[in-house]
């Protein structure tokens, strides 16, 4: 299974056509409006946008907007931007188009079925140029006495834009001039031909100030920042799937810092009527709130972010598209998009039939994070590499005393390698979790089979320390992995490689744990990482589902 999101993950249509919303309020952080028949209007997430609408940011505010063409715009603080024109059927009949202003500030978008289906009917206008795309991916900003260099010098006036991927066309009276592929420009004015850029302006990305301070005080507690491997175009910053320790995340000792954020998604949304104006269905986005926890090894060496190669994320909005997963939006408000093959998929319910944990993992594609502070990460994944990831329901109620959780037969995705090495027979065999819900202690131990390459090895992980948290259920632990059998391809011997979990207690009774891994091999040549995910069960329950990734009618539709 493989999705688009840049064409399909969150397109809506409402059922009115006379009154139809282009587009909805997917995160709004601070003052954000809209200025719409002579009134001001405060949008928080989920609001609708209506054609003729005039968004507007206050200073240390921005807002994500996606369209019903699957568009997604991110405004920059202080920012006016005019939804001029707008049509789109959820078909190709060449009436689509899109016309946007902006009259002041910046964005970055990622253009949808307009701009791929029928670019010649897209256009943003600006004081200085006019924007003409081909399917893309791209910042703007307008600087009017208010842009600085890094330097701390005044940047000249103008627009200012540059483009991730794809090309646009800037024109004026002066001229037009296409850029492509991580090319920037300046416009000075209306009458000035656009001139290339060697470098990004700096303030082409937006960080807000709260934002920013809670990126410096994580700098600040490691030994050196993380490089940006396996990230094939970035901004800096830290990614809420990459072991940020901002605002909402769960640290290494259980905690949670949280930070307050303006339209915080609620339990669960479906868009209104899902048909056109003839009557078509088109894609059904549905987004509810899970548990969530996720594995990932990105080849770099053991060091400074040892322990975020799996993470647990508290509650997280996870976004369907048809009912299949095809984004997230993290406790730390990151929106996190999938373009890759779904695959080991599986689900378990209690005894009373109630869903409490599912799992899969994406491979051969690529996973694209919109950080909340601005920047942008995007992994690129081979047929072998893959992020794991384990959703649960939050409990209503836990268990008392000492609990021990015993691996739930098939209830795991196969273990991958950071290189992306084929790994034909590597598997999880057996384990256990074990929580104290008096004390808050916890442990846990896998037995894995893990081929790398062709070197089959049998493998212990056992954690050393450990804790639950209660209010948000999570689960952080650190240890060791041990070689038992086979071929030791991993160079751990006896605890040569060091190993990291995260996870959650999930279940309406607290039954089930899901649990993410990861193990950084004890090799010289390269680093390389081993990760996954696995669920656990307490007492006699129901077994895993495979094939499936929860029960029918979980998902809003």
């Amino acid at each position: 299974m493989r999705f688009a999101p840049s064409l399909l993950i969150l397109s809506l249509l409402a059922a009115s056509a006379s009154a139809a919303p282009i587009g909805r309020i997917l995160v709004a952080v601070g003052d954000v409006s809209a200025q719409r028949n002579g009134k001001t209007v405060p949008l928080k997430a989920r609001a609708e946008i209506e054609l003729g609408d005039l968004i507007k940011t206050g200073p240390a505010s921005n807002a994500q907007i996606r369209l019903t063409d699957g568009s997604i715009i991110a405004i920059k603080p202080v920012t006016e931007f005019k939804f001029d024109d707008y049509q789109f059927t959820g078909k190709q009949d060449g009436t689509e188009k899109g016309a946007f202003s902006l009259v002041k500030g910046g964005f970055r978008t990622i253009t949808g079925a307009i701009g791929k289906q029928n670019p010649q009917n897209y256009k943003v206008a600006t004081p200085m140029a006019n924007i003409g795309i081909r399917g893309t991916f791209y910042n703007l900003a307008i600087c009017d006495s208010g842009c600085f260099n890094p330097d701390g010098s005044k940047a000249k006036d103008g627009l200012y834009g540059g483009v991730v991927d794809g090309k646009i066309a800037v024109s004026n009276t002066a001229g037009e001039k296409t850029f492509g592929n991580d090319e920037f420009f300046h416009v000075a004015s209306a009458n000035e031909t656009p001139q290339g850029l060697i470098a990004p302006p700096s303030f082409l990305q937006d960080k807000l100030e709260g934002q920013k301070q809670s990126k410096k005080e994580k700098e600040e507690g490691q030994a050196e920042a993380k490089p940006q491997a396996q990230t094939t175009k970035a901004e800096d910053g830290g990614s809420g799937f990459k072991g940020d320790s901002r605002a909402g995340v769960v640290t290494d000792t259980g905690t949670v810092k949280t930070e307050p954020v303006v339209g915080a998604s609620d339990d669960s949304y479906k868009a209104t009527e899902d048909k056109t104006i003839s009557d078509t269905p088109i894609p059904v986005v549905g987004v509810k709130q899970f548990l969530l926890a996720h594995s990932f090894g990105d080849g770099q060496p053991y060091g400074a972010y040892p322990n975020e190669i799996t993470e647990f994320h508290g509650l997280s909005d996870f976004i369907f598209l048809n009912q299949e997963p095809v984004g997230v939006i993290t406790d730390a408000k990151d929106l996190v998009l999938i373009d890759a093959s779904l695959q080991d998929i599986g689900h378990a319910k209690d005894t009373g039939g109630n869903l409490a944990v599912f799992w899969g993992k994406w491979m051969n594609g690529t996973i694209t994070v919109y950080n909340s502070n601005g920047s942008i990460d995007i992994d690129t994944l081979s047929n072998f590499q893959a992020v794991h990831f384990i959703g649960g329901v939050a409990p209503s109620s836990l268990p008392t005393g000492s609990v021990t959780y015993n691996y739930l037969a098939n209830a795991s995705t196969k273990p991958s390698f950071s290189d992306g090495s084929a790994n034909t027979n590597s598997a999880v065999t057996g384990g256990s979790v074990t929580i104290n819900f008096t004390t808050l202690a916890a442990s846990a131990s896998l037995t894995l089979n893990l081929d790398h390459g062709g070197s089959l090895g049998g493998y212990t992980l056992a954690t050393t320390t450990g804790s639950f948290n209660p209010t948000t259920f999570g689960i952080t632990g650190s240890g060791n992995t041990t070689f038992n059998t086979g071929t030791d391809g991993l160079n751990c011997g006896a605890g040569n490689c060091p190993s990291y979990v995260a996870g959650f207690v999930a279940g309406p009774g607290g039954t089930h744990v899901g649990l993410g891994y990861g193990i950084h091999a004890n090799t010289l040549s390269a680093p390389l990482q081993v990760n996954g995910v696995a669920a656990f069960q307490t007492g006699a329950q129901p077994a895993a589902v495979t094939g499936s990734l929860y029960p029918a009618g979980t998902i809003p539709q």
